[in-house]
């Protein structure tokens, strides 16, 4: 979900129930929690919110979360599928690529097959990796481990 429409969708709720807006860190710390929901439901969760609770609720994240399972059992095509299986020579097959250089291990998201969500992870290009220096060894050669 986008930061603004949360902001929006906390205010619009606070002027339903006459309540006052919760304080910037307040929102940043909810926002944490339910960032991981598309914007799709939320105007469907704001319906459910104002019909089914008298007043404001006390933990918003967890009602909010709550619902975004209510929500996907109610819209099962709309739930995410698994990583797609595909051919892709640079990587193990789940978008993540391990070499080694100077006897450490590194880790970079595959950009050629751009599978692996992984946030924290450089994205690279296994061609552009080995030119720097980095080396798959035989072993995670022929096994294309990214782990373990």
């Amino acid at each position: 979900m986008v930061e603004k429409a949360f902001h929006d969708f906390v205010k619009e709720l606070c002027f339903y129930y006459e309540r006052k807006e919760p304080r910037e860190q307040a929102l940043d710390l909810w926002f944490t929690e339910v960032k991981h929901i598309p914007n799709e439901p939320l105007d469907w969760m704001r319906a459910q919110i104002s019909s089914r609770h008298e007043s404001y609720p006390k933990n918003l994240p967890v009602v909010m979360r709550e619902l975004w399972q209510q929500w996907l059992e109610n819209h099962p095509k709309k739930r995410a599928r698994g990583s797609m299986v595909t051919d892709c020579q640079d990587c193990d097959g789940a978008g993540n690529i391990t070499l080694y250089r100077e006897g450490y291990r590194y880790v970079f998201r595959c950009g050629k097959c751009r599978q692996s969500n992984l946030n924290g992870i450089p994205v690279a290009f296994l061609a552009n990796l080995e030119v720097k220096g980095y080396t798959l060894t035989n072993t995670m050669r022929k096994n294309r481990q990214s782990y373990g």
